[in-house]
């Protein structure tokens, strides 16, 4: 997911990299409210109005929204861990490793 919308907004994914660019721009995280007074904020934030405004504005906001999402993507993809299954000794080897399921 690179954006959402929630009450009328659009919000844009954020990461470390991206955050300082909408903080330094004033726009606010996506809060929500949980009840019992506890709030959770997610690492999206709006896109100004003037971007809302003029569609090449929008697209570099949105651009920097799809780069966060993949980013996060890719740090969540993992290289498949291998494993060392005993064979059969009578064929002369002892073990074989293979990529797990």
């Amino acid at each position: 997911m690179f954006a959402l919308v929630a009450s009328d907004t659009l919000f844009v994914k954020v990461d470390d990299i991206t955050r300082d660019e909408f903080v330094r721009h004033g726009l606010p995280p996506f809060i929500r409210e949980a009840g019992w007074g506890r709030r959770t904020v997610f690492s999206c934030h709006t896109v100004s109005v003037g971007a809302l405004e003029a569609s090449a504005a929008l697209c570099e906001w949105a651009r920097k929204g799809i780069d966060a999402a993949a980013r996060a993507a890719a740090a969540k993809r993992k290289p498949a861990a291998r494993k060392t299954i005993p064979l059969d000794s009578r064929a002369g080897l002892t073990h074989q490793t293979r990529a797990s399921e």
